[in-house]
């Protein structure tokens, strides 16, 4: 903070209470408040009021502190780190914005414009009924070294919730499948198991409408979303379980038009073959080539895939997946890639290769700033983002439904 002060040449906006200094920033309403000494920093967001002010300062602390114990069982419960990890008690929050008479509360109250809910019943009843469904949110780091820093958010949910959620993930395909020459993504999920847990939602809200006014798009909806819930889905839909997809290599030329790229995607499904073999009655090219579970990748003839640049293109089969391969490096890599490699919990990810996508959006800047006059000077510098590629080698990000709820994963590798 004294850095940044002298950097700027100025002096922090200081004050004193109880005998003790803090920055004090107004902000209207309210303030941002700092207050550190050789162990602390403490940081918050106040209206300008002694009592609150105080607690800042560290003078008036909680009548019950977190004990010291609960927050290590709680980290360990959860696989969280020491570097870092909190809650936000849903339960707890709703019946103290709703009941408490505290003063501040009540302000918060009235600023949230919740004083129609906490004296409806119905609202208080189905707000209940929520945060028995989604008890609490948690976050902490799971890593934190030299090689990664990674983060976990929680949205933590009823026991018998978890379960069903965990059920959508339960696909015969996994999502971690190693690192990203620029870009890797997939995404699965059971849509049986989806949409059987989200009828059993919309036939609730059918039979027993919502009465308070926050949920009065669902009351008014509900018959309709039930409509389109138990219209008969496709087989051929029914039948995906996901995809994987990975790209090393895309040059743009334009708007939207690409010249050259280098990449796969893997599409997973019961019985490809059926797909395959219906596909090749109305393509007498595809009908020509000789695809077989496990066998050779197949060239396609040109011209196959609409809006395609000239390039080689490869198609394979296993007994779960199809799967396209773009740029000759990919071919041999095409049949490993339909390997199923089993469920793990996640229904969505992506990594990223900070130093290769840098690269490429370093390239696409270029471009436009010399197709569009002026954007130089507004644009950040083209090589902005593959400067981070020195200090972080991968982003990661996966969103998971597991037995403790819905897992948002957050991970960047350095080199």
């Amino acid at each position: 903070l004294e850095r940044r002060a002298a950097d700027a040449d100025t002096e922090l906006p200081r004050r004193e209470i109880g005998g003790q200094e803090i920055i004090w920033t107004s902000l209207d309403e309210v303030g941002l408040a700092i207050h550190y000494d050789e162990h602390f920093a403490t940081l918050a967001l106040v209206p300008d009021d002694e009592a609150l002010l105080r607690r800042v300062a560290n003078l008036d602390r909680p009548e019950t502190a977190l004990d010291a114990g609960t927050l290590a069982s709680f980290n360990r419960t959860r696989g969280f780190t020491p570097h870092g990890s909190g809650y936000i008690d849903f339960i707890t929050l709703l019946e103290r914005l709703l009941s408490d008479d505290d003063p501040y509360i009540e302000a918060a109250r009235n600023a949230l414009e919740l004083d129609s809910w906490a004296e409806d019943p119905a609202c208080r009843s189905e707000l209940g009924a929520l945060t028995g469904f989604f008890p609490r949110f948690s976050g902490g780091m799971t890593q934190a070294d030299q090689n990664a820093v990674s983060f976990t958010m929680r949205l933590e949910t009823e026991a018998g919730l978890a379960a069903r959620l965990a059920q959508i993930a339960q696909t015969p395909m996994g999502l971690d499948h190693g690192s990203a020459g620029m870009l890797s993504a997939g995404l699965t999920l059971d849509l049986i198991a989806a949409r059987d847990l989200a009828r059993e939602f919309v036939a609730g809200w059918v039979d027993n409408p919502p009465e308070c006014e926050l949920f009065a798009n669902i009351r008014d909806n509900a018959a309709e979303w039930q409509l389109a819930l138990n219209r008969p889905i496709p087989p051929v839909v029914t039948n995906i379980h996901g995809f994987r997809m990975q790209l090393d290599s895309l040059a743009m030329e334009g708007t939207g038009n690409f010249t050259d790229a280098s990449g796969m995607l893997a599409v997973f499904m019961r019985q490809p073959q059926m797909l395959i073999g219906m596909a090749q009655m109305f393509s007498p090219e595809l009908a020509e080539l000789n695809l077989q579970p496990g066998g050779d990748p197949q060239l396609l003839p040109s011209g196959m895939i609409p809006d395609m640049p000239e390039l080689d293109a490869w198609i394979a089969i296993s007994d779960s997946a199809i799967g396209l391969a773009v740029g000759e490096e990919f071919r041999d890599r095409l049949t490993g890639a339909l390997e199923a490699a089993g469920p793990d919990s996640a229904v969505l990810g992506y990594t990223l290769n900070m130093k290769a996508y840098g690269e490429f959006m370093e390239a696409m800047m270029e471009q436009a700033m010399a197709e569009f006059e002026g954007m130089e000077e507004e644009a950040p510098p083209a090589d902005f983002l593959k400067r981070l590629g020195e200090y972080y080698e991968e982003s990661h990000f996966s969103i998971h439904l597991n037995e403790n709820g819905i897992d948002f994963i957050s991970t960047v590798t350095m080199p």
